[in-house]
């Protein structure tokens, strides 16, 4: 599904505040990080790789975040 569907669905179900759209992996990690929030990656493999390699290349950085 395109982004802006998941959105409308997350809407819909009252959720709307729930969930942002990025240009990329790298992006919304980022943001997530910023803001303190959970991330979950859905998508291809390759979207889900990308995004585990991003996380474990700054593992120590997330993980302090998180504390």
């Amino acid at each position: 599904l395109p982004p802006e569907e998941v959105q409308e669905r997350l809407a819909a179900l009252g959720l709307s505040s729930a969930s942002s759209i990025y240009q990329s992996v790298a992006a919304a990690l980022a943001a997530a990080r910023r803001e303190g929030l959970p991330v979950l990656v859905c998508g291809s493999l390759f979207l889900v790789g990308e995004a585990r390699a991003l996380l474990l290349e700054n593992a120590a950085d997330y993980q302090s975040s998180w504390q």
